[in-house]
């Protein structure tokens, strides 16, 4: 059985490999052009990036004359339970991380390749039909029950959202309800695994309204990952034209609210008597061992992406937010305990740009009419937390997450919300980016006066007409056309 498998995982490395230069975004991209007299070094590391959102290796199999042969169009599988062999038609992805806010490298694909995008999104439906529920963060097409959030769900909801929709809505909508109720049946997994796939947060969200930090590890990143993803949930079930479910994720939606402390104005834990657990340190990680994951309350504060703006009135208005938001950039970087979370990396501040639940903080500025602030700031992550080199990222890469935000960035904007197709525009690194559409039309990214000391936005037109806030929206993407920016030393306050 092991030299059987050995044999088909180099014969799929192969194909692999093979097929590596039609995918679209390896070597010099033929879904993505650049241009850039800014720092040829951006260019150069930028094509590297673009390697590291390909997605990973897939199996192929067929089952013939005895022999195990890889053909396309057959998927060659590991039973969870039993081990055995397994071959059925189609083809699955395999290492798909969709765990911790870690979707972007996802997201990415449906801006530069969304057909490539949509596999995707078939293979995590066939993993829900085959093994029960969606993956958290599949690995070799095995549940692992590793990190918090049912994020399957924003994955497929920001693809039907932009128009893709080449795949079974009603069976992706069935799944994604199925992963946000507590059931335990029907889930084909190892029983250490389950519960950690199937955790009891899920069934205090949905009975009580919130998770008691006493009762659940990891209750307040567990709680605001919900709350995004029980979003999603609600704006699918109103395309869905299910209504009872709309109004109940978004009241699941709102439940960040409960966990912000408006005493220390940082998202804290609440214990099963509805008291805030004491003592609390801002600063302190215990890693995979406290109310936080792999971060603490300074990085895990800001994760409200579907509704910044309820979030800036917790926090007191558009000036308090900005004070607070300022804060996590200028406080000390040190963090506090015995087994502090080494996911907590590339510092700014208390800003942690080394792990996915910091990366569309900076963004959030242009959301509170301060987009100097991010672009700044987006041109001093590309400085100080990428280089072309071996040690180049200041933190974990995970399947493409730290790459995916240099590839959007350095091409001039984000997606700060996945199943809002709204892109927040930074600070581009390329004097032009060209994205190859599917359909033959092109979209452009066209800057003037880019260079080093040119780090802020003077102004921006959208196909000739002014764009006066720094937001556009995906149907502009997929319409073609360009977007001029023209770049200035000084701040546009």
């Amino acid at each position: 059985m092991l030299n059987e498998i050995i044999e088909i995982v180099k014969k799929a490395g192969e194909i692999y490999r093979s097929a590596g230069n039609d995918l679209g975004i390896c070597e010099k991209s033929s879904n993505v052009d650049l241009v850039t007299k800014y720092d040829k070094k951006i260019q150069d590391f930028l094509y590297t990036e673009l390697k590291k959102v390909v997605p990973e290796a897939q199996l192929f199999g067929e089952e013939g004359d005895g022999n195990k042969e890889l053909t396309d169009g057959y998927c060659f599988i590991i039973d969870p339970i039993d081990g055995t062999t397994n071959f059925i038609k189609g083809f699955q992805h395999s290492a798909i991380s969709v765990g911790l806010a870690k979707d972007k490298e996802l997201i990415i694909g449906v801006v530069l390749d969304p057909d490539l995008n949509n596999q995707f999104i078939n293979s995590l439906i066939k993993k829900h039909q085959e093994g029960g529920i969606y993956p958290m963060w599949d690995l070799a097409s095995n549940y692992t029950g590793t990190m918090i959030g049912y994020h399957a769900v924003p994955v497929i909801v920001d693809a039907y959202m932009k128009g893709y929709r080449n795949f079974d809505a009603k069976e992706a909508y069935k799944a994604c309800l199925r992963a946000a109720e507590y059931d335990t049946t029907g889930i084909k997994c190892p029983d250490l695994v389950l519960p950690h796939l199937m955790p009891k947060a899920k069934y205090y969200k949905n009975a009580i309204g919130y998770i008691p930090c006493d009762r659940e590890n990891e209750s307040v990143a567990k709680a605001l990952e919900y709350a995004y993803d029980d979003w999603c949930i609600s704006i699918f079930a109103e395309a869905m034209n299910d209504f009872e479910s709309k109004a109940k994720y978004e009241r699941f939606a709102k439940a960040y609210e409960f966990y912000f402390d408006k005493s220390t104005r940082f998202m804290r834990g609440l214990d099963s008597k509805g008291e805030w657990r004491t003592p609390f340190n801002p600063r302190a990680s215990t890693h995979r061992n406290d109310d936080y994951c792999e971060g603490t309350a300074w990085q895990w504060t800001w994760f409200v992406p579907h509704d910044v703006k309820g979030l800036v009135n917790l926090m007191g208005g558009e000036d308090a937010f900005v004070q607070k938001l300022d804060s996590l950039f200028t406080v000390d970087s040190s963090l506090e305990g015995e087994t502090t979370s080494s996911d907590i990396s590339g510092l700014i501040g208390q800003y942690a740009h080394g792990n996915e639940p910091s990366h569309h903080v900076i963004h959030l500025y242009n959301y509170v009419n301060r987009p100097w602030r991010t672009q700044e700031l987006v041109d001093s992550v590309y400085r100080s937390q990428y280089a072309n080199s071996i040690d180049g990222l200041s933190g974990n890469e995970d399947c493409g997450q730290m790459s995916a935000w240099y590839v959007l960035n350095s091409m001039g904007f984000y997606q700060v919300c996945p199943g809002k197709p709204v892109y927040s525009i930074g600070r581009p690194a390329f004097d032009k980016a060209v994205v190859n559409l599917p359909s033959g039309k092109k979209f452009s990214i066209v800057v003037k006066n880019n260079t080093k000391k040119n780090k802020y936005i003077e102004s921006i037109m959208l196909n000739g007409k002014v764009l006066d806030t720094p937001f556009f929206n995906h149907q502009d993407i997929v319409s073609g056309g360009t977007i001029e920016i023209k770049m200035t030393n000084k701040p546009n306050y």
